[in-house]
Order: C-alpha cells, then structure tokens, then sequence
C-alpha cells in the first residue's frame, strides 16, 4: 500500500483495516482518509492517500487538520466532512456522500462511516470510490515545491441536455440528438428498447437500480452512468432523471425525463489493436459487460515492463484491482478458468459457496462438478446447475462462454441464481417493506412540498434534516447545518424561550402535557429576523426519541395584525369624533329648539290673549310638530352613536320584564285603537327577572309597538309575549300581521335612515329599527326579525340564560 501518508503512531496495517471496515470490496489503492476527535473537539487527520491531499490543495497532514479545525472553513468539501464527522452515529452503516471540488467536472463519491477506535475515541473515515485518474498520481504541472491545488485546472465544458421519453411497457419511444452524438449512434439505434436493459448491457448494477425505479412509478433523478459507445472506444458519462406520466383518470402513460452529458474520454478499447469482440446475439447484458470487462482486463500492454508478447497466455495476475472490484460488484457468480483449472472467481460466488478465497475453494472441491459440466457445455449454451451452499444446494443457470486471448483462450463461467418461491410469509413481509418504502417516500414528498418549516431534531436538540420549506425560510442547507444544534435558527432574544420550550418536552416536563406552541423571531443565515410560531413534538420513544420542530412565518399575520390594530384605533378615534360632535351638535340644537316648541304650546293655548285667525292655530301645531320630531331626531342620533362608541350609561338591575311590557302595551292602546289595531298580550307565568337596563327595555318595546301599530292596517292585530325557553332564556316576541317586508327590504331597513317600502309613506326617521337592534344588543341579549310581504312581521328578543337573574320554579 503506498501513497499515503500516516501519523507517527499510525501505518500501513492501519488504512488497510480501515479499507475493510469500510467495505471488504474495496481494492488495496483505494484514496482514503481518516479524521480522529471527530464530535470530541477539534478533528485530526489521521492518515490520508496522496490523491485526497491534493484534492483538498494540503502538502501534508497538518495541513489537512487545519482546513478540517477552522470555525467555518471556507472549503465546501471540508465543511460537509467536517459536519458529518461529527453527526454520523458511531458503529452506524456506511453511507455514500457525493462532494463537489473547484475545478474537478463531477462530483466524486465517498463512502463514509465513523466507528470507534481504542481509549473510547472515535475515527471517522472516507474513500472515494470514482477519484479521476489525473488526481491518483501528481500531474507534471503540479511537481513544484509549492503545491498547486486542483482549483488550477481548466473549468468543465457545461453539460449537452437531451431528453427522453418511454412508453408504458417501458420501451424508448424518443431520444434526444445529444445523447446520440456523444456515442456516435442513430437515435433510431435506442428507440424500441428498455433503458433498463441499454444500462445493464455495461453496468449490471445500475441496470437493475433503473428497473427498480420504473418499476415503482415514481420520480427520480441523479442516476449516473459511464455510458460505452458500441465500439468500447468512447465513454460518455450521463446523468439520468425520469418522471412518471399520467392521464386524468390516474393511467398510467409512460415515463419521460432528460439527460446530461457531462463528459467523454477515452473508453477500456480505446487503445487496443484490431476490433473488440461483440456480444453474440441474444446475449445476456451482464454477460457482455463482463466479455467487455475480461477483454480490456486482458488487453496486452506494450509499455509495461515485463507483459509477455503475442503468443502468450494471460495470467491471473494480469486482472487489475479495479476489474476483480468491478467483476465481485456483478450480481451474478463469475469463475475464470484456463485449461482447465481456475484462475479467478468473484466474490459473490465465492460467498455462495461459502469459501474465503479462490485457493480455499479448489482445495474443496467447491467448483469442481460445475467446472466440469460448464467446460462441457458448447461457448454460449446453458444448463440449470448447482452449487454447494452452506450445507444445501443453491440452483442457478450455468452458462458458458469464450474469450479469445493472445496465445490462448479463456472459458468464462457464469452462475446467474434462481429465484426461490417465497413463501406467504415472507411474500406478506416484502410487500409490507415496499409498502412502507412508498409510504416514506410520499411523507418524504409531501414534507418537502409543506409551506411550513419543518425540522427534525435529536434527542439532544442537533438537526437532522429540514424539508425545502424550512431551507428556503432560514436561507440555508439541511447539510450546513446537520448535526448543529436547533437554537442556531433562533434569534438570540429568543434561544432561552425556545430552549425552555423543548426541555419541557423532554418526559415529566411541563410543556409535554399543555403544548400549545411558541412565538419566536427566527434568525436568516444573512442575520434577519423572522417572527415565527414553532411547534415542538416528539416523534420518537425510548433510546430513539427525537423530536419535529414545526415553524410557520408570522410575517404576513404581524402585518395583518398590525393593519387591523391601526385601523381599529381609527375607527374608534373616528366614532369618539363623530360622538363628540354629534354631543355639541345636540347641546345646541336643543336650546333653540326647545324655545321654539315652548312659544309654540304658548301660542297654542292662547295664555296671552285669543289667536283671531284660525289658519295661525294650524302653523302653530304644525311649527310645535316639527319641532318635538326634530327633538326626537336628535335624541335618537345622540344615543345611537352612543351605543357604537360604547359610552351609553346603562344602569344594570333586576328588572320585571312583565311588568315593563305590560306598561308599554297600556301606553300604546290609544294609538291602536286610533289606528283600529287590536292588541293582544300573552304574558308568561313566573318569569324570572332579567338584568338589564330598565329604560332601555322599556324604550325596545315601545319602538316596536310603534312600529308594528304603524305598518298593520285597520282590523289587523299586533301580538305582544313573553316567554322562558327549556334553555332558561327568556324572550319578549312582537308579532303584527302588517304589510311586512321582503329580505332586501329588511337589509335597507336595519340601516340607519333606511327607510324601505311603506316607511317612507308613513314618516320617521329611520332610526327605529337600528337604535332598537343597539340598544338590544347593549342589554348583552340577541335580536332577530322575520318578515314576509302582506303576511306580516316578527321581532324577537332573546336574553341568554347568563342575563336571566333566577331560575324557573
């Protein structure tokens, strides 16, 4: 193992055991590097390949720590490290991170994990699976003494688009011109085919990741292949995305998606000699990436020091480390044999019959029956065989083909397994897995689509994951922030508000029984303040407890709340002036107006000698007329406006509402019988006492036995009740069979200075019915009316049971 560098206390031994626990595919050449005091301070590189110096532009170890221990370091691929060391569960799986550096084209993947390591510490570690080639060894234009960090190469050429459409059996219908100019093929050479099928023709894996995404109908992006063209001598690496398509009646239609060419160079062929060979007709895919794979694996050599010449046969040793870790990622069993004994077996067959490595397995027996029946078979015939695994026999489908090599031929074994009948039970348990898979995809979606944002938290307080509500709210990236904690998104004014909250979720605390939410101001990345209303539960119990933090911005509602706050100091201070004036007004329209009405009743009644002409009597009554309605006016005006600007003095007491009504009706018999309206009272037993405003009733009642005796014709009637309800209400009901009024009529009436229909014909004010329905309203009771042309009208008042002083006896 060479090109890395190590601490003192560190070596070899220990980036190969690193490599292992990683991943036991990974080949021994594999850039690596490991961080030491990841989440208990400061993180030290450990070791680390020569290649991931360079990517991250550090000379040695040292400084590869300090990029790693800066506050806030200013390299996105350090921070994101960073980060996850410090957030990834001890002993937890390995996970796949794709980190992007300044001047590399693509992304590169690293599989990370952070495991425990003596003393109690912990170690995180990193490979990177797809580091290019240019950075595995140091470019000549990097050899000086001061290192040149890869931000010196020329910036990538940007992606050629194409899109694609399928049918819904999964067949090409459209590809895009990009897409078939990067591999120099017809576009009519991808229509027709699956492109599940296209993939795993080269790539098993991402053949089969493909299907499975079409297979479960649903969206998907970011599949990234190194696409061959049909002579092996160009690879095109593209980036896939697909989304699935239906009609209004949820059938489905297809698929359709777009491309991304994002690079070509030079593919396995493109230095061979003589043309490569072809897959034979009807062909297994994976069997013609693994003829591809063998074929440019065995490929001679010129410059390589020591590589037989033509004639001779291709050893074991001559497979690279990256094509046995490319043959052992297949999902099918590969044996490699040469006049008859075998030279390589991938790892998957190996596990199947349960040896550690090729020369266990000989030694066996554990290939010798299938050998012995693949080798009978005819190059590209196939059989149903089996294999000894772990005590029982494992079917496949032994298939057998032939490679021809300089100076000899290799016989190609493959072991494609049969798929065993599950049983109901276990057929119950995968479609309860894929069940729940989808679920979590959809909550997953749907989370992401919320207009509020949504955080998940530890047990401790440090963010999971923010949904895009959340990264779009505060200005950030889930993964700039994961493993922090929550208060980070809070404003410092309000971090011991919010810190309270969530400990008293926590068990026994006080918040976790009356949880009611929280106003915070949220903190940006840029420094602005947010008003917010978070909610905090948990979602978790036990070891696992964690908590969703749920925030939604106040920021439309505080203006809203702020503009209804100003217009209601408005109106108030508007209804102040208006009753202020209304109050002057009244002063001195009173004082004229009284003399007036006075001389008038003087005049009248001739106190200072006889009036000689008559028609001086007439003005005289029409003068004192005028004047007591103008009084009336004023007083209703006043006491209206100040009933809405709620400065009306009512006296609140038990008061006898039989007794008030009986009054009222006795005071307007004479008028009835002038208008020859009958009167009827029905009184209710008993009635309880009502609080309320004596004067006030009494002038309801009146308002509206005036009103009902003013619009019944002579020989119609005007009921008059009182009653107590099952609900201990008591109600006073006037009823009229007059000439009524239609639903418009009635909104007109209620208005003040309405006057609807009849009204107008008979005077007044217009204020009966709204200073009525005030002072109604006053008094805390309700008031409704019910009315119908040449039918009559209802009124009703309805003092609730709180306004009713005792109960029923």
């Amino acid at each position: 193992m060479t090109g890395i560098r190590f601490s003192p206390d560190l070596g070899e031994a220990d980036a190969a055991k690193a490599l292992r626990e990683l991943s036991p595919r990974l080949s021994a050449d594999t850039p690596i590097l490991a961080l030491g005091g990841a989440g208990e301070g400061a993180p030290r590189a450990l070791f680390a390949s020569e290649a991931v110096l360079r990517l991250f532009g550090a000379p040695d170890l040292e400084a590869l720590s300090r990029a790693f221990r800066e506050d806030e370091p200013s390299d996105a691929p350090a921070r994101r490290l960073a980060g996850l060391a410090a957030a990834f569960p001890v002993g937890g799986p390995a996970r796949l991170e794709r980190l992007r550096f300044q001047g590399i084209e693509r992304p590169i993947i690293f599989l990370c994990r952070r495991l425990r390591a003596g003393g109690g510490k912990t170690r995180f570690l990193a490979a990177a699976l797809d580091m290019p080639n240019a950075m595995r060894s140091r470019p000549a234009a990097l050899e000086t003494k001061a290192f040149a960090a890869p931000a010196a190469l020329p910036p990538p050429a940007a992606p050629a688009r194409f899109l694609w459409r399928a049918g819904p059996d999964d067949l090409l219908v459209d590809v895009g011109a990009a897409l078939a100019e990067a591999l120099d093929e017809p576009r009519q050479a991808f229509t027709g085919q699956k492109l599940a099928r296209l993939v795993g023709a080269f790539d098993a894996d991402r053949g089969m990741e493909l299907q499975r995404l079409f297979d479960a109908r649903s969206s998907w992006s970011g599949v990234e292949v190194d696409w061959p063209s049909a002579d092996d001598r160009t690879l095109a690496r593209v980036s896939l995305a697909g989304s699935p398509m239906f009609d209004g009646a949820r059938r489905f239609l297809g698929f359709r998606g777009f491309g991304l060419v994002l690079s070509r160079r030079d593919g396995p062929a493109a230095g061979l000699s003589g043309d490569a060979p072809t897959p034979a007709d009807g062909e297994n895919p994976a069997l013609a990436a693994l003829r591809r794979r063998l074929d440019a694996a065995y490929a001679p050599d010129a410059d390589a020091p020591g590589q037989a010449g033509p004639g001779a046969a291709a050893p074991a040793s001559a497979l690279s480390a990256q094509a046995r870790a490319g043959f052992d990622a297949l999902p099918i069993g590969v044996l490699a044999a040469q006049a008859g004994a075998p030279i390589f077996a991938n790892r998957l067959l190996l596990d199947f019959v349960g040896c550690a490595d090729l020369r266990s397995a000989r030694l066996a027996g554990a290939f010798d029956t299938a050998l012995a029946r693949g080798l009978a078979l005819a190059p590209g015939a196939e059989e149903l065989a089996t294999l000894p695994s772990g005590g029982r026999e494992l079917a496949a489908t032994l298939r057998r083909e032939t490679l021809a090599c300089d100076g000899g031929e290799i016989d190609l074994l493959t072991f494609a397994p049969q798929p065993r009948a599950a049983s109901r039970g276990e057929e119950r348990v995968a479609a309860e897995a894929r069940r729940s898979q989808r679920e979590a995809r959809e909550l997953n979606a749907i989370l992401d689509t919320a207009m509020d944002g949504v955080a998940v938290l530890d047990a401790d307080g440090r963010v999971e994951r923010l949904n895009r509500s959340a990264e779009a709210l505060f200005g950030v990236e889930a993964a700039e922030i994961a493993g922090q904690d929550f208060s980070v998104l809070v404003a410092p004014e309000s971090r011991e508000r919010a810190k309270a909250y969530f400990e008293g979720l926590k068990p026994g605390g006080a918040a976790g029984v009356f949880n009611d939410g929280r106003e915070i101001l949220g903190l940006t990345r840029r420094g602005g303040v947010i008003p917010m209303f978070m909610t905090l539960g948990r979602i978790g119990g036990g070891g696992g407890r964690r908590y969703c933090a749920l925030m939604r911005d106040m920021t439309h509602w505080k203006k809203i709340e702020r503009e209804l706050k100003d217009a209601r100091s408005e109106a108030e201070r508007a209804s102040a002036l208006k009753s202020d004036f209304l109050a002057k007004v009244s002063h001195e329209i009173r004082t004229p107006l009284n003399a007036i009405i006075g001389f008038a009743e003087v005049m009248l009644e001739e106190r200072f000698g006889p009036v000689a002409n008559p028609r001086y009597k007439d003005y005289l009554k029409d003068i004192h007329s005028s004047g007591s309605l103008v009084m009336s006016l004023v007083n209703d005006l006043l006491d209206l406006s100040k009933i809405e600007a709620g400065k009306m003095d009512l006296s609140f007491a038990a008061a006898d509402l039989n007794r008030i009504v009986a009054e009222c009706v006795s005071i307007m018999q004479p008028q009835a019988s002038g208008a020859r309206v009958v009167i009827g009272l029905s009184l209710a037993p008993q009635l309880p006492q009502i609080w309320a405003d004596e004067r006030s009733v009494r002038q309801i009642a009146l308002n509206l036995l005036s009103n009902a005796i003013k619009f019944t014709d002579g020989g119609g009637q005007v009921v008059v009740s009182t009653a107590l309800s099952d609900e201990n209400c008591a109600a006073l009901r006037v009823r009229d069979t007059g000439v009524g009024m239609s639903s418009d009529d009635l909104e007109v009436a209620l208005r003040p200075f309405g006057q609807a229909g009849r009204g107008r014909a008979s005077g007044g004010t217009g204020l009966g019915l709204p200073l009525t329905k005030a002072l109604v309203e006053a008094n805390r009771a309700s008031f409704s009316i019910r009315s119908k042309p040449e039918e009559g009208t209802l009124v009703e008042i309805v003092f609730p049971p709180a306004r009713v002083v005792a109960a029923r006896k």
